[in-house]
């Protein structure tokens, strides 16, 4: 079974509004997370604790170019935006790449650069 862009498109509108959830229950117990020039860590629990501080986080701008599907991977490109508690909007180029086992992502690869405007 290969994965599908819809999917993928689901996945990547959980983490721009923040939706821990949906999350949980589509990643592996052995999960790996390597934020490039961030950290890396593994397992379901040290995830989810990563994703918590954005619980219900909606990012002001959020928008996919392109999305890459292979039979247990993909790549989305893309940019988003953020408004900081001073109101000063934090923009970033993304580039996520993902590998999956039985629909759920295994491993995650998650380049974001802030965009000068």
């Amino acid at each position: 079974m290969s994965i599908d862009s819809v999917f993928i498109e689901q996945i990547n509108k959980a983490f721009s509004i923040g939706d821990v959830d949906f999350l949980y229950d589509h990643i592996t117990d052995d999960v790996v997370l390597n934020q490039i020039g961030d950290s890396s860590l593994q397992g379901k629990e040290a995830f989810i604790n990563n994703m918590e501080p954005m619980r219900g986080v909606v990012a002001d701008k959020y928008e996919v170019n392109r999305i890459f599907t292979d039979k247990n991977s993909a790549i989305v490109e893309g940019e988003m935006s953020f408004s900081d508690e001073n109101g000063n909007v934090n923009a970033y180029g993304f580039c996520d790449i993902y590998t999956f086992t039985d629909n759920k992502i295994n491993n995650l690869t998650a380049y974001m650069i802030p965009i000068n405007n």
